[in-house]
């Protein structure tokens, strides 16, 4: 088993681990920061380092713990690079999200508009993203291939927001 934090590590947003577990490649969350590291005088901007998961190889499966955009926010560039990969979440997660990243394009459409910043990604990559989740049944393993398989428990944070365990004859963690 191998975990690599590709944000939110060591701060709060880009939220994003890759978990390598039993010959599968799993993404849990891809958010965003708040606002760009480089405003805190930090190198970086407010994606995950998602070049990771191209080194790795590419997703078999991608989970998310919560709907929060710094948990979320880059799911639509993630679809876009990996189509076919599935997006796990709770259906209270999945309902909330859809919501949220509406919202969110929402607002970068009025930022391009008035201060020219470009958006992060467009309603093509959003509608990707929205038909990329699969919703999963709080406490219902969800079977990923390879003999793994994930639990969403519910966490009590926001609605719909959970614990994962994802376990495999390799070993078993809790994210």
């Amino acid at each position: 088993m191998r975990i690599t934090f590709l944000g939110g590590a060591e701060e709060v947003g880009a939220s994003s681990i890759l978990l390598e577990i039993a010959g599968r490649r799993l993404l849990i969350d891809a958010g965003i920061r708040p606002s760009p590291k480089a405003r805190y005088g930090l190198a970086g901007d407010q994606l995950p380092d998602l070049s990771v998961v191209d080194r790795a190889g590419g997703l078999d499966a991608i989970l998310v713990t919560h709907a929060h955009m710094d948990h979320t926010g880059a799911l639509e560039l993630v679809t876009g690079r990996y189509p076919d990969c599935p997006v796990f979440a709770t259906p209270a997660t999945v309902a909330i999200s859809r919501v949220l990243h509406h919202d969110a394009r929402r607002i970068m459409q009025s930022r391009l508009e008035e201060e020219g910043d470009l958006p992060l990604y467009d309603d093509v990559a959003a509608a990707r993203l929205m038909a990329a989740f699969v919703p999963a049944a709080p406490r219902a393993p969800v079977h990923l291939g390879g003999g793994v398989q994930a639990t969403f428990w519910p966490a009590g944070h926001v609605p719909g927001a959970a614990m994962i365990s994802i376990e495999s004859d390799v070993g078993s963690v809790l994210v």
